[in-house]
Order: C-alpha cells, then structure tokens, then sequence
C-alpha cells in the first residue's frame, strides 16, 4: 500500500478521551510529579486511581470480551503524550500493562486470555514484562535464559534485568529458550507466578531518571512453572514479542513526545518571560529557531505515530512505519529536553524547574522497547526487503 487516506480530525470519542486524560493527568498526576522523582515511587493511591473507574488505564489494550474497554492504537497514543506530559513515569504505568496484556493476546489461548486478562483489565493483578537480560537486550534473539520440559511442568533456570516494576508485579511474562539449537525460534513465553519456588527478585537497579519507574532484576533457579502457563505455542515467544511490540512502540512513542512538549512549553514560557540585553529571551534568533525546531520535531514525531496506529488499527503491516515513528521520538524527545537545558542555562539544572528531569527522563527512557539504533536497523532491513521484493519477477 503506497498511500494512505489521513484525516487529522479526531473522533468525537477521541477528543472526548484525550481531554479526560488530559485533565486527569492536569488534576493528579502533574502536581506530584516532583514527589514521584523525588521519592522515587509512584503512591499507590495514584496507580489505584488510574486503574479504577472511571478511567481504568490497566485496561486500555484489553477487547472488551476480557473486561478491558478495548481502545484503539490512536486513542490510546492519545492518552499516553496526556499523561506523559504530566509525568512520563505514569505513562509507562499504561505502557507495562499494555505490553504484556498485548503479548497474551497475540500468543495466548482462549482459556489463557479468559484467565489472566480480566484481572489485569479490572486494576486487580499487575503483570511485568521479562525479557532483557545483562547480555541480551537490542538483541533479543540471544537471550539463555533456558526452560527445560519436564513432564508436566517447565523448570526455569537464568536472571533477568531491568524488569520495570517488578516489585509490585503478581505475574510476569517471561521469555526463555526451550530450544538453544533454534535461536530465535527456540524462544517460548510462559506467565510466571510471583512466589513461585525458585523465583527470585533481585536487587533494584537505580536509573538516572524516570524515578518511581522503577527496575529489576529477577531470576529462575530450578522455578516449576505448570505446562499451562506455557503462552501458546512452544517456540513461538519470540514471534508473539515482535508482534507486540509493531504495536507497543507506536503508542510508547506517545510518551516521547509528551515529554518533548513538557519541555518545549518550560523553555518557550522562560524564553518569553526573561530578557537578556534589553530583549526578551525568545526575542533572539537562535533562541526562536531551537524553539521552532523543537516544535516542528514535535509535530512531525506525532504525525509519524499517528500513521503507526492507524495501520495498526486498520490491520496494515506497520514495522517499518512504527520504527520511523519510535526512532524520530526519541530523537525528538533528547533534542527537545537539551534545548530546554540550553535556554534556561544554569537554573535548569536546578530543581527549580523540571528541566532536570525531564532531561533525566529522556535519556533513560529512550532504550525503552527497542534502542533508537535497533529502530534504524529495523528501517534499514525493512527497505532492504521492499526492494527485494519489487525486483522479484
């Protein structure tokens, strides 16, 4: 498909659930958001009532036959630059559940999804994502943590890093090699149990930003996890990660650009209110072109996001598409967080302002599903391969 009908107008429903984000996040989020940094937790009375009604952020991924309210990829972009330009560490609190909600849904049974989803759509049970490991994280493909088949469970040997909120999780997704001789095919992906024999969370690993989002390492030494648990198919896990995450970066770049935009508007409000040699500080060149460049970034990082969920939404191949819009994000968000830094000068390294933060967070966050390089490289194969094709008799 070469071209792609594009409305920039917002449904109705759309416009209805961006704005009550917006609010939300304007209400609840943004006024504690230098006590998450500083504290380094999210309070559990806020993830309770992002998770409850009316909102229920945990279950935004989930189709409504599973208890969740079953959004589509745009509306839920949507929602996630709102909060992310409150707090970026409260988006991720939509991002985890997504991501492995969504890896159920691409790899699980019936009887798995009716099972594990609805809890996780009511706000009731909290599940992580484990799949990096301290040698395997852009490349996935590498990871050795093993599950060896025996009989009617699979036994659990390895360790994991940097499994984001592991310490409030009831379940995780877990990927292991059930298989070394296949590589990426010898992958498989089970729920594991928190208590589970053999199951360990390690010690946290402190990041530079995204404080309250916090990191994990976890790991399996002899842990027996029932044959039931195995999602779908033996071999496929791998296959059900990648499927995810075509999806998962597009509404995760939602988080970039909300940030860059938090940034943008501290630095244009500064700019317009300080003088420097008589002029306001926006008054000068170099400062208006960092700031118009910040703001056509930021419009051009959203529009790239904006097709990725639409193909998705419409059931059209987006990797390439979702790459692009991943990739530009990050860029976006790092540009937008320095030229905030560079506009305030030394008072934006202080806590005065959230320029800091917002610098922190970016640089930390950027790795998230995939690095900045993993996307270029998902580009570049991707073009490889239309070509390939488009020579092909």
């Amino acid at each position: 498909m070469r071209y792609m009908p594009l409305s920039f107008e917002l449904t109705p429903k759309q416009e209805k659930l961006q704005a009550h984000a917006s609010k939300f996040a304007e209400k609840w989020i943004a006024p504690r958001a230098a006590e998450i940094d500083g504290k380094n937790e999210v309070p559990a009375d806020l993830i309770e009532r992002m998770y409850g009604k009316p909102y229920r952020y945990s279950s935004i991924y989930i189709p409504k036959k599973y208890g969740g309210t079953g959004l589509d990829m745009l509306t839920i972009y949507l929602i996630t630059e709102e909060i992310a330009y409150a707090n970026a560490t409260c988006a991720t609190l939509l991002e985890v559940p997504g991501i492995t909600s969504m890896t159920i849904l691409n790899g699980g049974t019936e009887v798995q999804k009716k099972r594990f989803l609805p809890p996780l759509a009511r706000g009731e049970k909290f599940f992580a994502f484990a799949l990096s490991e301290p040698a395997a994280g852009t490349d996935a493909a590498s990871i050795v943590t093993r599950a060896e088949k025996r009989g009617k469970e699979y036994v659990l040997n390895g360790r994991k890093h940097l499994i984001s909120f592991a310490d409030i999780a009831d379940f995780f997704v877990v990927f292991a090699k059930t298989d070394v001789t296949k590589g990426a095919r010898g992958i498989s992906a089970f729920v594991v149990e928190k208590g589970t024999g053999g199951f360990t969370i390690g010690r946290e690993q402190f990041c530079m930003g995204m404080h309250g989002h916090r990191t994990w390492e976890i790991s399996f030494k002899n842990c027996s996890v029932p044959r039931e648990n195995l999602l779908g198919s033996e071999g496929e896990g791998f296959r059900y990660a990648m499927r995810t995450l075509d999806d998962t970066r597009a509404t995760i770049s939602g988080i970039f650009v909300g940030l860059a935009r938090a940034a943008l508007d501290v630095a244009l409000k500064y700019a317009n209110a300080r003088k420097t040699f008589g002029r306001k500080l926006a008054e000068h060149q170099f400062v208006s072109f960092s700031l118009a460049e910040v703001a056509r970034n930021i419009d051009a990082a959203r529009l790239l996001s904006y097709r990725a969920c639409w193909l998705a939404d419409n059931g059209i191949a987006h990797k390439i598409e979702t790459a692009m819009a991943k990739s530009l994000a990050s860029e976006v968000v790092l540009k937008a967080t320095d030229a905030a830094m560079e506009i305030l000068g030394g008072i934006g390294t202080t806590k005065e302002y959230p320029v800091e933060r917002y610098y922190r967070d970016a640089r930390t966050f950027i790795f998230a599903q995939g690095s900045p390089e993993a996307q270029r490289m998902l580009i570049g194969r991707g073009l490889l391969k239309k070509l390939e094709a488009s020579a092909s008799p």
